[in-house]
C-alpha cells in the first residue's frame, strides 16, 4: 500500500483494478472487499477466502461491500 497507495484500501483497488461493482455480483476468482476489518480476498463462489493469523477464513459474500473482475 505505500507504493501504489490511493489513502484506503478500496481507492487503492479501484486505481489497480477499475471500477467495483457490488458484492454479490462476483464470480469466483474475483477480488472482493470484507466490510469489517477491511480486507481483500477471492471469490470462491458464495463465500470468499482471506489469509487470516491461522490459515485461511472463509467468509460470506455478503459480509463483502465490493468487488472487481478479474478476466
Amino acid at each position: 500500500l505505500r507504493r501504489y497507495g490511493k489513502g484506503d484500501l478500496q481507492a487503492t483497488l479501484d486505481d489497480l483494478l477499475g471500477a467495483s461493482m457490488p458484492a454479490l455480483s462476483a464470480r469466483r476468482g474475483d477480488v472482493v472487499l470484507l466490510g469489517s476489518p477491511r480486507a481483500a480476498g477471492i471469490c470462491i463462489g458464495d463465500r470468499a477466502a482471506f489469509i487470516a493469523s491461522a490459515g485461511v477464513a472463509y467468509l460470506p459474500l455478503t459480509q463483502c461491500v465490493c468487488a472487481w473482475r478479474i478476466d
